[in-house]
């Protein structure tokens, strides 16, 4: 009886370290017009319910080390940058799909303070599976530039 016990505990246990390996890989991003959808409309939302963390956490390249805070910095990078940003509106500026390997999308944050904010997330393949691997939020007017192809002042006021 107490040889059962062991092997079903054993068991137990077993199954609960590979649930927990299981549940710390990546997962890919099924539809990645769905994931930029949550993701406007989580931003819409003045990242309600911790939104961006939920919706970033799983889907990191597997080639992030330390994927938590990774996570962390997102959502910190969010809620830091835009703590004074009720949001108006959010602009998709491009989607530039190259090789069928890097999927580069790009968005311009609107806030009612009329502050604008860019948002870049690029997107890569592995083994046609889709995950995050850049991000960058910034509300520098050259960040902003780039992203939106213009050319930046100093360029402009030489011309």
């Amino acid at each position: 009886m107490q040889a059962e016990f062991k092997y079903a505990l054993g068991v137990v246990v077993g199954l609960l370290f590979s649930v927990a390996a299981v549940a710390s890989e990546p997962v890919p991003i099924e539809d990645k017009d769905a994931f930029e959808k949550q993701l406007i409309t989580c931003i819409s939302s003045d990242l309600k319910s911790n939104c961006i963390a939920s919706l970033f956490s799983a889907h990191f390249d597997p080639a992030f080390k330390d994927r938590d805070n990774t996570v962390s910095y997102v959502n910190n990078s969010f809620k830091n940058d835009m703590e004074n940003c009720s949001v108006y509106k959010v602009h998709v500026v491009n989607r530039v799909l190259k090789a069928d390997l890097f999927d580069n999308r790009s968005y311009v944050i609107e806030c009612s303070n009329v502050t604008f904010f860019g948002l870049y997330i690029g997107l890569r393949s592995q083994k046609e599976k889709w995950y995050v691997y850049e991000f960058s939020l910034n509300v520098s007017e050259e960040f902003l530039r780039r992203l939106l192809d213009m050319p930046s002042m100093s360029n402009k006021a030489k011309k």
